[in-house]
Formats: structure tokens, C-alpha cells, sequence
């Protein structure tokens, strides 16, 4: 039942993710989220950090594409800084987003890794549309209201899974 829900991979956060690492999994484009993945929610740009990474990325050969379920002049801000489009207002889980930034990569849906920190958002609005996910810690900062909600839900499916002898790789008091 909660199969739809279970990441395809599970890391500590986007930097794992490398040209080498995406190639050996036959991975060549890269739909990535926004809030908590790649930005924490509390700023208004990239880390130059996370920036340089997303630039090796694309200088191996990435196509990359960014999602998200808010828009407006931040959305904007990180799309221009990082020159990679951004598809907003998404509403993921819905499936359509998903299926429409694939398409902007000009890839095949087996091609392409979807890469979030939210298992109802993120990896289930993936897995509907067809696509492999990867779950990533959320960065640090403050979640939107509903998020915080959401979190602990996970946190149920977490359990659950344990129990249950699914691995996540990650250590139970890091969720």
C-alpha cells in the first residue's frame, strides 16, 4: 500500500547526487524541488554551494529542470541566478507538472530522476507520473504550515517501514 510512497533512493541531501552517480544509474536529466531541496525555504537564492554543484551538473551533461508548488518573484529570483527554467505552481502530488517539466527535458521518463524532501509531494507526485524519485533530508529552516503536517506523516510511514524491514539508509533519529 505504501509502495507509491517509497523513494527509489534515499540520500542525505542533493550534493550526493554527481554526473557519475546519475550516468551509472542511466540517469541524464534531473527534475529538482525547490523549498528544503535545494533551497532552504528561509532564503531567497541557492547557496553558492549548492549553486557550484548545480553548475557541474549541467557542465557534465545534465539537463535540469527545478519544480515547484510556489511561484511568484522568489521562484523567478532562483530561476534567473541559476539559469535553469523553473516550472512553478505545480500542485504536486498531481502528476501533470511532473509529466510537463519531463517533457522540457526532452528525455525519456526512464531518464529522468526527480529529486525532493517530501514523500507526499515530492516522491509521490513522481511516482504517479512515472518518474524514479530520490528522497533527500530537508534542508534547515522553517516548513510552511501544512508541511510541518505533512512531516509528520512521514514520520508515520518512517515507522511503518522500519517495522516492516524496509531500508532507508538513514538513522531513526535523523527524521
Amino acid at each position: 500500500m505504501l509502495q507509491i510512497l517509497q523513494p527509489d533512493f534515499f540520500l542525505q541531501n542533493v550534493l550526493q547526487v554527481s554526473t557519475i552517480w546519475l550516468q551509472v544509474r542511466n540517469f541524464h536529466g534531473l527534475i529538482l524541488d525547490v523549498d528544503n531541496t535545494f533551497v532552504s525555504r528561509d532564503a531567497q537564492l541557492p547557496s553558492a554551494f549548492y549553486g557550484a554543484w548545480l553548475a557541474k551538473l549541467q557542465a557534465g551533461g545534465t539537463r535540469v529542470i527545478l519544480l515547484s508548488n510556489n511561484g511568484g518573484s522568489r521562484a523567478k529570483a532562483i530561476a534567473e541566478a541559476t539559469g535553469i527554467p523553473v516550472q512553478t505552481w505545480a500542485i504536486k502530488p498531481f502528476p501533470a507538472a511532473f509529466k510537463q517539466a519531463g517533457m522540457l527535458l526532452g528525455l525519456p521518463r526512464k531518464q529522468i530522476l526527480v529529486v525532493g524532501d517530501q514523500l507526499f509531494t515530492d516522491i509521490l507526485g513522481a511516482h504517479l507520473a512515472g518518474f524514479k524519485a530520490a528522497l533527500v533530508k530537508p534542508l534547515p529552516g522553517t516548513d510552511f504550515i501544512l508541511t510541518h503536517g505533512m512531516r509528520t506523516l512521514e514520520k508515520f510511514v518512517f515507522n511503518y517501514w522500519r517495522k516492516t524491514g524496509v531500508p532507508t539508509g538513514w538513522e531513526e533519529d535523523s527524521l
